[in-house]
């Protein structure tokens, strides 16, 4: 990976941007839906509530269609 060179606001603006994303990620680790996937623990429950996300009248839950969490401190 080559190295390239920010102005001081390109720099501020990336650093800004890390934070969100990583405090996206920390809260992503606190949903417990996604902290069974991750451990293999996924059921058959879990599978029946994302299916109830999925758009009215489609209760197939396909990886094309964004899966809507809600993120409650």
């Amino acid at each position: 990976m080559t190295e390239q060179v920010l102005s001081p606001q390109g720099q501020q603006c990336l650093q800004a941007l890390m934070r969100v994303w990583f405090e996206f990620e920390r809260q992503l680790g606190r949903v417990p839906l996604l902290q069974r996937l991750e451990r293999g623990q996924f059921s058959k429950a879990d599978y029946s509530v994302t299916a109830e996300l999925a758009p009215a009248g489609d209760r197939r839950l396909t990886l094309d269609q964004p899966l809507r969490l809600e993120f409650r401190p």
